[in-house]
């Protein structure tokens, strides 16, 4: 099936989602939200599952810290991508974790060769477990940080460019997803999927915006 639009999925308007009848329509929604052994809301994500395909938006991989992504975290999503198989696993270019804590935020970081090194291996780990692509939205940048080595453009350039070595196989790299896009396409590791808006017989579900490579808040 050729996925067309994709709208951030809120369980306020699962009645919607599920009625719809749009082809190619697909939903993405919050990892995190669904990373349980059970109970209604994952009754929820299946149901929704079994009428439209699904993508997994990650906010809490932390692919830019200096330590490998938590393993019962990352645990947990291969768990859910197993079971809803998503047409795309996708999380943030930042981190959140440090010395044990956890920051609920999409922190920047200093755009070096060493965090290049450090991001391609926490990505490597990631697929290494999914055992496919992970996209990964562009880095947050709240203030203009000292001790950059790299553009934004050339950090992002030369991390797609060069392949992604893991300790057991060479894999892919992720695919960039830019949070302000020109093209009116994105790419979720295969072909490039147009932006459209989907003919829903409901108006109150709200569509992606083409210039946010992330959900609008999904739930």
């Amino acid at each position: 099936m050729l996925l067309t639009a994709g709208l951030g999925f809120k369980p306020q308007h699962f009645d919607e989602a599920v009625e719809c009848d749009a082809q190619g329509l697909w939903f993405e929604v919050h990892a995190e939200n669904y990373m349980v052994d059970g109970g209604p809301r994952r009754a929820l994500l299946e149901a929704l599952n079994s009428r439209h395909p699904v993508s997994l938006h990650g906010v809490g991989l932390s692919i830019a810290s200096p330590q490998p992504p938590e393993a019962a975290h990352l645990r947990r999503l291969v768990e859910l991508a197993r079971r809803v198989r998503p047409v795309a696993v996708s999380d943030h270019l930042a981190w959140q974790r440090w010395r044990g804590g956890h920051l609920h935020d999409f922190l920047p970081f200093p755009r070096t060769r060493q965090a290049l090194r450090q991001v391609a291996d926490n990505v490597a780990r990631v697929q290494d477990a999914l055992g496919s692509r992970l996209l990964i939205e562009n880095p947050s940048l709240y203030v203009d940080l000292p001790g950059h080595q790299l553009s934004e453009p050339d950090f992002l350039a030369t991390y797609s460019s060069a392949p992604v070595t893991s300790a057991s196989t060479p894999r892919p790299t992720s695919t960039i997803c830019l949070s302000r896009l020109s093209a009116r396409s994105i790419s979720l590791g295969t072909p490039a999927i147009p932006i459209a808006l989907a003919r829903c017989s409901s108006t109150r579900m709200t569509p992606r915006s083409p210039n946010r490579s992330g959900a609008s808040t999904p739930g």
